[in-house]
């Protein structure tokens, strides 16, 4: 009888350890969830970004442009309300060096620069912009990626709307 009183009763250490466990638990959820949580609640922006790769090739075209609108993907998943609804191409002009030292620009016929338009829903108040892991400023390298394709491109605008 007295084995069956001192097993049943609480442990100190029993209880110390249960609560570092519940504490270890809390930490990882808020860890794992708490930017989700927020981005959820938040109020959104409609941002249209464009993107420029300058000397693509036709292929990058061909791809690029047989599935509009291609949902972004970021490592392999898809990027929730991000897609590209836009491609077209522009001359690709680079600077040449004439012989008597004139500068002239030229248009090289086998490359273009193709300009990506970008449209993704989020959160309004963020401290930093961004479409799925990626920031997005003017000037910044962002990697245009689709489960068909992926570039390097540079940011050249941006704008956002409010959603409601």
């Amino acid at each position: 009888m007295e084995k069956m009183k001192s097993k049943a009763r609480f442990n100190i250490v029993d209880g110390l350890v249960l609560l570092a466990v519940l504490i270890a638990l809390g930490a990882v959820s808020y860890k794992l969830f708490h930017q989700q949580v927020s981005n959820i609640v938040a109020p959104k922006v409609k941002m249209t970004v464009v993107a420029k790769v300058r000397g693509a090739q036709d292929y990058h075209f061909t791809a690029a442009n047989q599935q509009l609108p291609a949902q972004l993907v970021a490592g392999n998943a898809l990027i929730p309300d991000a897609y590209i609804v836009a491609v077209k191409k522009e001359p690709y002009v680079i600077q040449n060096n004439t012989a008597d030292g004139r500068v002239v620009d030229a248009v090289d016929p086998t490359k273009f620069d193709l300009v990506f338009t970008i449209e993704a829903i989020i959160p309004k108040d963020a401290a930093v912009y961004k479409i799925g892991p990626q920031e997005i400023r003017v000037g910044k390298g962002y990697i245009v990626k689709t489960n068909v394709f992926e570039v390097n491109a540079n940011i050249y605008e941006m704008s956002y709307v409010d959603v409601t």
